[in-house]
């Protein structure tokens, strides 16, 4: 009797996840996607109890013919949760799929600056180890993946993922690498610098307005804002 009782809660249930699965079905993408997230959470939760339930049953070779239908119904839910994902991504236009898997491989590479116990700034990677040790009084994310600016006594230069030294802690203030130059301040004024750490546009500019998109950036001299290209 009790497990009649019990197969018949999880069929009320079983009737539930049918009716909530529906908005699924809807193309127009009107499906609320947080219930569709909740929903796809409680089909998981529920399949692994059953899952549970029928190897137990199995064991002790009372095996619930109940327990067996909503099983399967359930799984069938899984398979055709993942078909109807499969499908969806498919019917994103190619360029937008690129996007998305490489902003996926961008997040499962980056590094993170935290902030250290001891008042110094360390970099973690996606799974919260530390990569870089904390010994830097300040630093910026890494953009491209690949160099950062970091202070040191207050004196910012450039690491690399490994925390390598690659450009030395020389100047006052500095920016990320955008378009292969970053903006770095010396004897209070903004300047240009290349990968290599050599000057390509000399340090003028009372402050930098925006760094190099498209070829342009935007340096200030005294109230007058100054457009700046690319060096070629």
């Amino acid at each position: 009797m009790r497990e009649k009782n019990i197969s018949i809660a999880l069929l009320t249930i079983m009737v539930y996840e049918a009716i909530a699965q529906l908005p699924l079905l809807n193309t127009s993408g009107g499906a609320d996607i947080l219930s569709e997230a909740l929903m796809e959470i409680f089909v998981y939760v529920h399949f692994f109890a059953l899952l549970v339930i029928f190897i137990v049953s199995v064991l002790r070779r009372k095996l619930n013919k109940g327990i067996l239908i909503q099983f399967l119904f359930v799984l069938s839910i899984l398979v055709g949760m993942f078909i109807w994902n499969r499908i969806q991504w498919y019917r994103l236009p190619k360029q937008e799929r690129d996007k998305l898997l490489e902003y996926e491989k961008e997040q499962k590479n980056a590094l993170y600056n935290v902030g250290c116990e001891n008042g110094k700034l360390c970099f973690q990677n996606h799974k919260g180890e530390i990569v870089i040790p904390c010994i830097y009084d300040a630093g910026k994310p890494f953009v491209d993946d690949t160099i950062t600016c970091v202070a040191i006594k207050g004196k910012w230069g450039y690491i690399n993922r490994t925390g390598k030294t690659l450009i030395p802690f020389q100047f006052d203030d500095a920016d990320n690498f955008y378009e292969g130059l970053a903006a770095v301040k010396q004897d209070n004024l903004w300047g240009f610098i290349n990968l290599k750490g050599k000057w390509v546009i000399a340090p003028k500019y009372e402050k930098i307005i925006q760094p190099f998109q498209n070829g342009k950036a935007l340096g200030q001299i005294k109230d007058d804002t100054i457009k700046i290209n690319y060096p070629r």
